[in-house]
């Protein structure tokens, strides 16, 4: 004997019935009157729970990503005698994923047709394949065959897939929600139905390298003690130490900076910072390597912009660290042009995360120092502190120019000695406008007259060239004056061709034992 039951609902003006057999199964249902149409909704449900959990560096970084396997559900339902012709589309577009200010764009996430869920009769699809999601729509599933009843109801499955990277390493952790529209849209590409679905992605790694804390300090100071050290730099090395306490930071991807915060100064004279580097030397203590966090050797020169020591750490500390850098030192005139004394100059160093935000700064007053200044037994001066060669009539153009400073250089010493000249740069400067050195010639001779005393006559360049040897024969040698003569040749095309203006250069005398 068969029983049966009827079962009658009322939904608003529309009458459901619902035919149950013996056990309670429904076997028959219809809405009559419900009109034609077709609803859609969507529901995700990851299995395992969690499919998309990123919890550690190696599960973010990854570039395969994870998968959840027939996470998101889409479910069809027509209604009344609604039907389809082929070449309707499920289409789909999403938000980013946001958790609070943080957030990991729509793209890095896709969806891939899976499977058809239950038993229900389903129409042909061609899907499109794997489809990075967008703010945008885009086509997931296309329709082959009509819809039409009896497929009043059947599931699509779509594996969720979140791609591995950079893009993972927020600076918050939690729950990533996005929310996904998805549209059923008919052959012409008019929407149908659409419903939304919220799918989330979990992140438990923090890269935010909060709590990290920095110390600084220069055990070591450069000392330019020599002509030669003054002429080729100095490195002074591990003059510079870093020492980072992560205080629980489990970061990657970070970058240390420093930036002067002005120049190097004596209290009178200014050296750029962009003379001074800063180069990796060794992890003095603790973890990771030099090797694991990828960085190099390289000299960074300073500016007064930020400037990267290293950059994008491949690798989190282990606790308490210490990197020691080398203070370099780069040689040249500008060094003998600023004179003796310690030159200092406030340093700000940054830790960044790998969001590019401000972690942690400390500063270091760095610095270095000049205590050569040729010889405590000898003295030069210079009675004058420059020269003009004026370029204003027409003879002074075809017949050249000339100045002699009378007993201009004055040097006591008591051994033998040379003197150099050379000028700070290889040009002469008038705003943008240059004129070479080289167009100025050099002489001198002793006054009054030492026979012995060897004078050079030359042409400046930015290079040393020995002017003047004293051998020092006798006392009358010990102080002697120097005639100077500055002088530029007539009919000189490269004076000819060069615009008005007044144009400067530095002329630097050294003292050096022969």
């Amino acid at each position: 004997m068969i029983k049966w039951k009827l079962i009658v609902f009322f939904l608003f003006s529309n009458t459901l019935f619902l035919v149950n057999n013996a056990s309670g199964q429904i076997i028959f249902g219809a809405k009559p009157g419900g009109g034609n149409s077709l609803s859609l909704s969507a529901s995700f449900n990851p299995s395992p729970y969690n499919a998309l959990h990123f919890d550690t560096y190696t599960d973010c970084i990854n570039a395969a990503g994870k998968t959840a396997a027939s996470a998101l559900t889409v479910a069809f339902s027509p209604q009344g005698n609604y039907a389809a012709t082929s070449g309707y589309t499920l289409k789909v577009s999403s938000s980013d994923f946001v958790n609070g200010s943080s957030s990991i764009p729509a793209q890095y996430v896709s969806l891939n047709f899976n499977s058809f869920g239950g038993n229900n009769p389903y129409p042909s699809i061609t899907s499109s394949g794997s489809v990075s999601l967008a703010n945008t729509s885009k086509t997931l599933v296309t329709f082959t065959t009509p819809l039409t009843v009896p497929s009043y109801y059947y599931t699509q499955l779509f594996d969720v897939h979140v791609a591995g990277g950079n893009q993972l390493l927020v600076p918050t952790t939690g729950n990533y929600t996005g929310t996904i529209t998805l549209s059923f849209c008919d052959a012409s590409g008019a929407v149908v139905s659409s419903t939304t679905v919220q799918v989330i992605i979990e992140i438990g790694f923090s890269n935010s390298c909060s709590g990290v804390s920095l110390a600084i300090n220069q055990p070591t100071t450069p000392n330019f003690t020599t002509y030669a050290q003054i002429s080729s730099g100095q490195t002074a090395t591990d003059a510079v130490h870093v020492q980072y306490t992560p205080n629980g930071a489990n970061c990657v991807g970070w970058y240390l900076k420093v930036r002067a915060n002005g120049n190097f100064t004596n209290g009178t004279n200014t050296i750029t910072p962009d003379h001074i580097s800063l180069a990796f030397n060794n992890v003095s203590t603790g973890s990771p390597s030099a090797a694991a966090i990828g960085v190099t050797n390289t000299p960074v020169a300073l500016s007064t912009s930020d400037v990267s020591l290293i950059n994008n750490s491949q690798a989190a500390f282990n606790g308490y660290t210490e990197h020691q850098f080398d203070m370099i030192v780069q040689g040249g005139n500008y060094l003998l042009v600023a004179g003796s004394g310690t030159f200092t100059c406030t340093l700000t160093f940054s830790i960044y995360n790998a969001s590019g935000t401000l972690v942690a700064t400390q500063t270091l007053n760095a610095s270095f120092i000049i205590s050569y200044s040729n010889s405590s037994s000898a003295t030069m001066s210079l009675a004058h502190t420059g020269v003009s060669l004026p370029f204003t009539t027409q003879a002074n153009y075809t017949s050249g120019v000339s100045v002699t400073q009378t007993q201009e250089l004055s040097v006591t010493a008591y051994n033998a000695y040379q003197i150099i000249a050379k000028t700070q740069d290889a040009n002469l400067t008038s705003g943008t406008h240059t004129i070479p050195v080289s167009v100025i010639q050099l002489t001198n001779t002793a006054n009054p007259t030492k026979t012995g005393i060897v004078s050079t006559p030359i042409s400046l360049t930015n290079n040393d060239q020995q002017i003047i040897t004293n051998p020092m024969t006798n006392s009358t040698f010990q102080s002697v004056k120097y005639d100077l003569t500055y002088s530029i040749s007539g009919n000189n095309s490269t004076i000819f061709q060069s615009s008005s203006g007044t144009y400067t250069t530095n002329i630097i005398y050294i003292l050096l034992p022969n």
